[in-house]
């Protein structure tokens, strides 16, 4: 009994059990860049510097050489595989979804959001094959805001995707390029607690990228300045993974997305 007990007290000092329990957990469910440049690794840098507990679960594994990228993409079931482990394995405080991959495992995700307790949903559709680079196709974007944006504590969206959201919903006749106007718009149709859009121009020797928050309530902006125009879905990535850690560990919406505006300011201006 006495050796059991400083047993006990040598794992909670040594932060490999006690650690675990206390710790903020959170999530990332996307594809696998073994070169650590987006997906799950970085979503991982990124929790590591907030100090949460990144748990992953895989959509696609990218593999790169000199001349040729390759793509594996993970059927649903073995998505829900490793989902299920991860939730029996520990409860989770929030959750970021970006990498798809597949129609079916937007089915298969929403259906274990559903049954799940998670405080927090934050989805940040990259697109459904990251090696592609290419923006979500309308039937693609049409499944993700029905099924997923409505779960959402916070949907993030590049502006191309957000604009093309509302071209493809029912009964919307939307042709304006405001972005606050889109942005409460696809609010009043899938209810998120909070949406995100993001948009970059170039301007001569710059680019600016424009942030627009909105909670239903009020609306918050962000400006960047980049003198290297970064990739829309690199920036979404590191805005939502940021963003889950903050939200993970308790603040609200606005001041989660205050700090990860901050990062963004300090790691891309």
């Amino acid at each position: 009994m006495f050796r059991l007990k400083y047993v006990i007290l040598f794992l909670f000092h040594n932060n490999s059990l006690g650690g675990l329990l206390m710790v903020t957990k959170v999530l990332s469910v996307s594809a696998s860049l073994p070169n650590c440049t987006g997906g799950i690794q970085r979503d991982l840098q990124l929790f590591q510097t907030c100090d949460v507990f990144g748990f992953t679960v895989i959509t696609e594994l990218i593999t790169i050489d000199r001349s040729t990228q390759s793509s594996y993409t993970f059927d649903s079931s073995l998505v829900k595989q490793q989902f299920s482990t991860v939730l029996i394995a520990e409860p989770i405080d929030a959750i970021n979804i970006g990498c798809l991959t597949t129609v079916k495992t937007t089915d298969t995700l929403t259906e274990l959001l559903l049954e799940t307790q998670t405080k927090h949903i934050i989805s940040a559709p990259v697109n459904y094959n990251y090696s592609s680079s290419t923006d979500l196709t309308a039937y693609e974007l049409m499944q993700y805001a029905e099924k997923l944006i409505p779960l959402s504590t916070i949907s993030i969206l590049t502006y191309e995707d957000a604009l093309n959201i509302l071209k493809v919903s029912p009964n919307v006749n939307h042709d304006s390029n405001d972005l606050t106007l889109i942005a409460k718009e696809i609010f009043k149709i899938y209810r998120p607690k909070a949406i995100l859009i993001l948009k970059i121009e170039n301007k001569s020797t710059i680019a600016v990228s424009q942030h627009v928050l909105f909670d239903g309530k009020k609306c918050q902006f962000f400006t960047h300045k980049i003198f290297n125009q970064q990739n829309k879905h690199s920036m979404q990535g590191d805005l939502a993974a940021f963003i889950t850690a903050e939200l993970g560990k308790g603040l609200s919406i606005m001041q989660a997305c205050k700090l990860a505006e901050k990062f963004i300011e300090q790691s891309y201006d």
